[in-house]
């Protein structure tokens, strides 16, 4: 799916600057100097070439070997060898002969354009650009070292050089298409579509058997939300490139956004079968398209099983890719009333691909301390209020001399449910811990502490032990989907109710992600209240 729409579409893109796209094929030197004498450089020279036409690499390079044996300068030879090399995949055997090449002849502009060639496929875009810069600084007008360089430069960001060494290339030959389909990237990058799209048509019309320079159209127009057409495109690339997986999935993206689902799951499917490396990101458009097929089990499933997954780009994860994919539909005007429990499946899981602080966290405010404690989606806020407030730990407060706050979290899963009240459950459970630990708990709702929040319950504990004098603890239990929020306050001292009561007037359930740094720039500018 459209993760966004350029980032699927546009690897496409990667085609078009390859330098195997990008990049002329290697001139070759074809001039045969005939001699009689068999030790002559010239005629192992003349049959590497041969041998180099007919596609045996090793025997070719055997020969411009012995050629270069018998004349250690024959800069052509070098050339030749490395030309040979570089078909082999040999891009540094390839420079370092054409290196040689250029020592014994320092204006061998060919040399120049094919070490810039393999200095492209090494990476070494600077060294490109250099090498073909001097290759037409010594007078060629050979196209291909223009369009090349505008390819690096391409790469390099540099779209307005690319533009202008693409517009040199298309001068000294008007039917160069890869010229027009780099420069048709170049204008796309400078914001010029409408003129990308001009240069993408003339590309095509001269190679209509270019299949990326329809899968390039196809995003463009994507973009510009003629899906139609886009889709037109990209089965125009399939049909000449039908082992693409990429193709696949990029169709599949535009029969979403053309309501045509049926068509998006064969074309998603397909996708999976030739590009399985690119799964979590064909599996989106596979799902989106079941959902709004009314396969709402299969899309289910699909969502389920790869929540947690990171797409290729390591950016997002599936579930915020397909959170944002529902975006684009809505803004599209495609819904489905399914999408809502899509998004509550996976909300949560969004969420934590960009995890909330495992422990609570404090800032200072004039009064005292804010508290944020996290659980998935959503977050506790509370008050410390007072100058004598002192934080021990992110768990445990002193809010004043021999009166302590335990915070905590506790999940329903933890606790027996028998009481279908979640807030009367835990308190039960919290009453029978404490019967196992210490010689008696007297037990006292305090509904009048809690005014009267149906979200929050407070309940008094007196607790003894033999040899200490007991202690009156007010536990606050605060409801959450998935568990209960605890602030325990302890004391030896006989009433503090003031204080309980002061400090649950101060608790508010958030329902959604914490943002520490939103919750502190609001703070700071005087919105402490939600």
């Amino acid at each position: 799916m459209r993760l966004n729409i350029s980032a699927i579409l546009s690897a496409s893109i990667l085609l078009l600057l390859s330098p195997a796209f990008a990049a002329t094929p290697l001139p070759r030197d074809s001039v045969y100097i005939r001699v009689d004498n068999p030790k002559d450089a010239g005629a192992y020279y003349n049959r590497g070439i041969a041998k180099s036409d007919k596609g045996d690499l090793d025997g070719a390079i055997a020969d411009y070997d012995r050629a270069i044996e018998l004349n250690p300068k024959y800069a052509r030879a070098y050339n030749s060898r490395g030309n040979a090399k570089d078909d082999k995949g040999d891009s540094d055997g390839a420079i370092a002969d054409y290196t040689q090449a250029i020592k014994f002849d320092p204006k061998y502009a060919i040399a120049y354009y094919n070490r810039g060639i393999a200095k492209a496929k090494r990476g070494d875009l600077d060294g490109a650009v250099a090498d073909y810069t001097r290759a037409i600084e010594l007078g060629s007008t050979n196209p291909a070292a223009y369009n090349n360089r505008g390819a690096e430069k391409l790469k390099k960001g540099d779209f307005d050089g690319a533009i202008t060494d693409c517009n040199r290339a298309i001068e000294l030959d008007p039917e160069y298409a890869n010229a027009y389909a780099i420069r048709a990237y170049a204008k796309d990058k400078t914001g010029d579509s409408d003129g990308a799209m001009a240069d993408l048509g003339r590309a095509i019309k001269l190679n209509p058997k270019d299949a990326s320079a329809y899968d390039f159209r196809g995003e463009i127009e994507a973009r510009k939300k003629q899906y139609a057409a886009a889709a037109k495109d990209e089965q125009k690339a399939i049909e000449l490139d039908p082992k693409d997986g990429r193709l696949y999935s990029n169709l599949g993206l535009c029969e979403l956004f053309n309501r045509k689902p049926r068509e998006a799951i064969t074309a998603s499917l397909k996708a999976l079968e030739l590009s399985p490396d690119n799964a979590v990101a064909i599996k989106t458009n596979l799902a989106h398209a079941y959902l709004f097929n009314n396969q709402f089990g299969k899309a289910k499933a699909i969502y389920l099983e790869n929540k947690d997954a990171k797409l290729r780009d390591g950016k997002r994860t599936f579930s915020q890719a397909v959170l944002d994919d529902f975006k684009e539909f809505q803004d599209a005007g495609i819904t489905h009333p399914d999408t809502e429990k899509i998004k509550a499946l996976l909300s949560s899981q969004v969420f934590a691909a960009t995890p909330p602080p495992p422990d609570p966290i404090y800032i200072r405010v004039d009064n005292g301390w804010k508290g944020f404690y996290a659980k998935n989606d959503q977050f506790v806020q509370y008050l410390l209020s007072g100058s004598e407030v002192k934080l021990q730990d992110p768990y445990h407060i002193l809010l004043a001399p021999r009166v302590g706050l335990l915070v905590d979290y506790v999940s329903k899963n933890e606790f027996a449910g028998g009481d279908s009240n979640l807030l009367e459950s835990h308190s039960k459970w919290v009453v029978d811990y404490w019967r196992k630990h210490a010689d008696s708990v007297e037990r006292k709702s305090r509904d009048d502490l809690s005014e009267k929040r149906k979200d929050l319950k407070v309940t008094e504990l007196t607790i003894k032990g033999k040899d200490n004098p007991p202690i009156k603890m007010h536990v606050i239990g605060l409801a959450s989907a998935d568990g209960v929020f605890v602030f325990s306050i302890s004391s030896p001292e006989t009433n503090i109710d003031s204080m309980v009561r002061e400090f649950v007037a101060t608790l508010k359930l958030v329902h959604e992600k914490l943002d520490v740094k939103k919750e502190t720039l609001r703070i700071k500018q005087g919105g402490d209240e939600r």
